[in-house]
């Protein structure tokens, strides 16, 4: 669970009438603490539906709850930009597991070599 506390560096809630921002930080567990609040008890797949390549983006954006767009747009960023973006979704298609399956395909790889 993700506590905030009233100091600006250390993170805060601050109340604005309608809106209520959160501040995270290095007490608070940071950003990783605030993007984890929304997806607890969810389970991170590649999705059938919606998918262009692999289903990672669409995957990504249902487990974080934002537009499969946006996921897209970072990764394509990524690729022009730092040329990661490319080499980070297939890590994430080999470590990702597909919808309705138990395993993903490095574990079913690993899982091979044991037998």
């Amino acid at each position: 669970m993700c506590a905030f506390h009233d100091g600006f560096p250390r993170g805060g809630v601050w109340n604005l009438d309608v809106v209520r921002v959160r501040w995270p930080g290095p007490a608070t567990g940071g950003m990783i603490c605030v993007m984890s609040e929304g997806t607890q008890g969810k389970q991170l797949y590649r999705s059938r539906e919606g998918r262009i390549v692999a289903g990672v983006c669409v995957g990504l954006a249902d487990y974080f709850g934002i537009d499969v767009n946006l996921v897209r747009l970072i990764f394509a960023g990524l690729t022009v930009f730092a040329g990661m973006g490319v080499l980070l979704y297939l890590v994430a298609w080999v470590i990702i597991p597909e919808q309705g399956e138990s395993a993903s395909i490095a574990e079913g790889l690993i899982n091979k070599k044991k037998s």
